[in-house]
């Protein structure tokens, strides 16, 4: 999948979904 990185949280990383616009961490 294409998904960049918008942050690493402490419980691992917060990630950008471009396909789907969503944000899943």
């Amino acid at each position: 999948y294409d998904a960049t990185i918008d942050a690493v949280t402490a419980n691992g990383y917060s990630v950008f979904y471009d396909g789907w616009g969503n944000k899943e961490e």
